[in-house]
């Protein structure tokens, strides 16, 4: 005849105490090489930091830089484009000259703020720089020390052709381009031209695509209306670097809830 073995509170109540124990040792090694992985991955990540300009003269890299509206052919005394024929934004870099296309033209209400701010609806002119943490925390000085590159770019938002970009045109994100105008120290320009991220999560962006994490991005940012911004992806954070720290933790927590709930009731007598 077998015998059988009745588990009696106090035993139910070391066990719990043993396996509780095991998970909060868990918990506490995940957590502590957690952030080990977080600070080591995001240490070396690179951050850009944005300065947006607002006068249309100032200096870069010992040239004069002017911009200036130049209304389309046909225009009304108030200088307003229209989507057809918009006009321009001559930029002037040194002995270099650019023109720009408006990709939405302003009113005739705006025409009379300052240029860079009638047009700040699809262009902003950024003075920028890329580093660490740790080097962008003094950022002004490392930039007069020449520890961090001191760069300068327009960029433009190009809505869908064929669209009120007021309307319709704000809203159809996918459709948006972005173009980025690089003033290069030689007295040239560097021009690029990318779409909207349309690919899906933790997938690879496609080469004429924005990525997160690239000066492109941010400085796309900058040009987005409010309420278009596209939702991190999370692609290069600390998320990723956690590995099987994250599980550990989340195992060790769940175990460590559930003995003290066994721990607890154990001890209650039944009448």
């Amino acid at each position: 005849m077998r015998e059988r073995i009745v588990q009696t509170p106090s035993r139910t109540r070391g066990l719990a105490l043993l396996c509780g124990c095991a998970s909060l040792a868990l918990l506490g090694v995940s957590l502590w090489k957690m952030s080990a992985r977080v600070n080591e991955a995001l240490a070396g990540k690179i951050r850009h930091v944005f300065m947006p300009l607002l006068d249309p003269e100032f200096t870069f890299a010992g040239r004069d830089v002017v911009l200036a509206y130049e209304p389309p052919e046909g225009a009304g005394p108030d200088g307003v484009g229209t989507i057809e024929n918009p006009g321009h934004i001559r930029v002037t870099y040194g002995d270099q000259t650019l023109p720009i296309l408006v990709t939405i033209p302003p009113d005739a209400s705006k025409l009379r703020l300052p240029l860079i701010t009638a047009h700040q609806d699809w262009m902003q002119v950024l003075r920028f720089t890329e580093g660490t943490a740790a080097q962008l925390q003094r950022v002004n000085q490392a930039i007069e020390r020449g520890e961090l590159p001191d760069r300068l770019v327009i960029v433009t938002r190009i809505p869908p052709q064929g669209v009120d970009p007021s309307t319709w045109g704000r809203i159809r994100r996918k459709e948006w381009s972005f173009a980025f105008y690089e003033f290069l120290p030689d007295g040239s320009f560097r021009k690029e031209q990318l779409r909207f991220p349309t690919s899906k999560r933790y997938q690879p962006n496609a080469p004429d695509e924005l990525a997160e994490g690239t000066w492109q991005f941010g400085a796309a940012l900058m040009v987005m209306p409010k309420g278009t911004v596209p939702s991190p992806r999370f692609a290069d954070d600390g998320l990723r670097a956690m590995g099987w720290t994250l599980p550990g933790a989340a195992v060790g927590a769940s175990g460590a809830t559930v003995c003290a709930i066994v721990f607890a009731a154990a001890g209650v007598r039944r009448r």
